[in-house]
């Protein structure tokens, strides 16, 4: 059995979140259409089926189906509304949860998103910004390749190509740890 990484599992939620919309959507939308399907239906039925005399419905055809439409489409607007909040909540707590060491971890990249969400990978121009999120890609054996956010003394401590351990919480790095005396790899070499 293959372990799935952290990458690969950050993938699936994302996935699950965009599935869910689009699942909730489309359940939502053809309960629609179906249920006007439905009620045009029941409204000619009823109209050549009702008693001339006293006007009463004798038969309202496929119109007894009706509520099972509204309730497909309430449902459809839970499960996005449901997939969002699993989205929301998963992005929340995306630096939460318990302290994990990575060992034998890379240092693939560096760099720097401004408050108007443009990439800077230019560090003589960081103290020209405001409000710099600071962001690492690490390689690590076990985990594939994913990014992390940091603080700024972390990130200057994450020199590309570095190998060493890496302390993770949830989506957050709070140390580095290079290991010394080791030959110099280039940064697309496999461990």
């Amino acid at each position: 059995m293959r372990w799935i990484t952290t990458e690969e599992r950050e993938k699936r939620k994302q996935y699950a979140v965009g599935c869910g919309v689009l699942l909730g959507a489309l359940v939502s939308v053809s309960s629609i259409i179906v249920g006007y399907a439905l009620t045009s239906s029941s409204v000619h039925r009823a109209t050549y089926t009702r008693d001339p005399t006293s006007g009463k419905v004798n038969d309202i055809g496929v119109g007894v189906y009706i509520p099972i439409a509204v309730v497909l489409f309430f449902g459809g607007i839970l499960i996005c509304i449901g997939s969002l909040l699993y989205g929301y909540f998963q992005d929340k707590n995306k630096n939460q949860g318990a302290r994990i060491v990575r060992p034998n971890s890379r240092i693939i990249a560096r760099f720097a998103i401004d408050k108007n969400g443009i990439q800077i990978t230019d560090e003589s121009s960081f103290e020209f910004q405001d409000k710099l999120r600071f962001y690492v890609r690490v390689l690590s054996p076990t985990e594939g390749s994913l990014e992390y956010e940091c603080a700024e003394p972390v990130f200057y401590q994450c020199g590309e190509g570095m190998i060493g351990d890496i302390e993770l919480m949830g989506r957050w790095i709070g140390a580095f740890r290079p290991y010394t005396g080791m030959d110099q790899t280039h940064v697309g070499e496999r461990f």
